[in-house]
């Protein structure tokens, strides 16, 4: 995996976020940059997962939809019905 340029941040916390920084810092042996970077990947993966179980609760949420429309009618036999016309 190919290492990406970095980029440089001023960022401003609190002091106890600070304290907890320096203290996960410390613990993991790891730089502040690499645990706020972490912590940020860690908080988008979250965010992600959480869009794709919305978008896909909306899916099960049109597909039960649509079977109260056309019942428990498989498409080929509403098809057959309307001739072919679909």
């Amino acid at each position: 995996m190919k290492t990406k340029k970095k980029v440089r941040k001023t960022i401003s916390v609190s002091p106890e976020v600070d304290r907890v920084l320096r203290l996960l810092s410390k613990r993991f042996k790891k730089s502040q940059s690499q645990i706020i970077e972490e912590l940020v990947k860690e908080k988008l993966k979250e965010l992600r997962k959480e869009e794709r179980l919305k978008a896909f609760k909306e899916l099960v949420e049109m597909t039960e939809n649509l079977r109260g429309v056309v019942g428990n009618k498989r498409i080929q036999d509403i098809k057959e019905e309307m001739g072919g016309e679909l």
